[in-house]
């Protein structure tokens, strides 16, 4: 069930009017999802900075969530920037 409300939050923004739209609109959506579901929206998403964005918004956004739901999240980041989530993460004074 958890893939096909993924599936379907992804497939409402596939008629955005342009790539950018369309990320932008997956962006908004991941930020009021759960981990999983954030994820699904965020690996959609073709704009690095706006993928960055949303993956950075989220972790701010639930910081009690255990770090081990948002972890993949930084799977989705490139270096520098996935070595930053990922310390993040590990350290409970900057999850605030």
């Amino acid at each position: 069930m958890l893939w096909s409300l993924s599936c379907a939050l992804t497939l409402e923004c596939a008629g955005a009017a342009s790539p950018l739209d369309r990320d932008l609109c997956r962006y908004r959506r991941a930020s009021a999802a759960s981990a999983s579901e954030a994820h699904a929206e965020l690996a959609a998403v073709e704009d690095p900075v706006v993928r960055g964005a949303g993956v950075i918004t989220w972790i701010r956004a639930h910081p009690d969530a255990p770090a081990a739901d948002a972890w993949p999240l930084c799977s989705l980041l490139v270096g520098g920037e996935r070595k930053a989530c990922e310390r993040k993460l590990s350290s409970a004074h900057l999850r605030r």
